[in-house]
């Protein structure tokens, strides 16, 4: 009804706008600026809030937003929860922040009883660098005049170490080299957030919620980049997949990779 006949055909009453969004960001209840930490979520102190801003206003490598979506069948619209990694953000790895904020989008999806939709383009957990002593490390080769020989060790200076130990960012022997004091690296431990294993408690995290998530609501994963690791686990835990035919694997990484990687027989 409410049509008019136009070049033989009926047109409908079809809406302006066929999609509303709003980004879902995640910020502290105190409503304080700063940077915030999976601590911050284990406390209860952080929220999720409704939020008109641009693109790449983000400092998370996952994003989230609320969309309406105008259809055919939903003519006044209806509502689904969208989490996606940002790939342009430390190649789209899951840190703790990155987890918070799928965590909390998926449970507010879960809240309001509506879909989930999840575009997975990611690298998997997070395996930090800490650039404060990658910037310092000097080299201890073997022969100066000839690198490719390789090395003894990686050291820092004495003014090095000492600052370095006010946040106990390495451990370090004391050693020789060309009648100077330097410090031979045997840890590196960093100050940066996000640069080990804690990642992984993370990963645990937001695996549980998909599956959470799987059991209450509609949930689909996209999969529109390579999806690694944790990625991958949350494509399977998600059950509903669609898969670019090309340059999106889902990778599971696998036990030969992480012995390689660690040096030696973990697995």
């Amino acid at each position: 009804g409410g049509g008019v006949v136009e070049g033989g055909s009926r047109a409908t009453n079809r809406p302006l706008m066929v999609m509303y969004t709003s980004e879902l960001v995640v910020r502290r209840r105190d409503g304080t600026d700063g940077s915030w930490t999976m601590n911050d979520y284990l406390d209860g102190h952080l929220e999720m809030v409704h939020v008109q801003r641009g693109a790449g206003a983000n400092d998370v490598g996952m994003v989230a937003w609320l969309m309406e979506l105008k259809t055919v069948e939903y003519p006044n619209g209806r509502q689904v929860v969208l989490i996606a990694n940002d790939i342009t953000h430390k190649a789209g790895s899951f840190g703790t922040r990155e987890d918070v904020v799928f965590k909390m989008a998926s449970e507010f999806a879960r809240s309001k009883r509506i879909p989930r939709l999840y575009v997975a383009a990611n690298s998997g957990a997070r395996i930090g660098l800490a650039e404060g002593v990658k910037k310092a490390y000097r080299v201890a080769f073997k022969d100066k005049s000839k690198p490719e020989n390789g090395f003894e060790y990686l050291y820092v200076t004495e003014e090095d170490y000492e600052r370095f130990q006010e946040k106990h960012e390495l451990d370090a022997e004391k050693v020789e080299l060309d009648g100077k004091t330097v410090y031979k690296l045997t840890d590196v431990i960093g100050s940066e957030p996000d640069l080990g294993v804690e990642n992984l408690k993370g990963s645990g995290l937001i695996a549980g919620e998909t599956s959470s998530a799987y059991n209450d609501i509609f949930t689909l994963t996209v999969v529109l980049g390579r999806t690694v690791g944790i990625g991958a686990y949350l494509v399977r835990l998600g059950q509903r997949t669609i898969q670019k035919t090309t340059a999106s694997p889902i990778i599971l990484t696998g036990y030969q990779a992480l012995n390689n990687l660690m040096g030696c027989d973990v697995y």
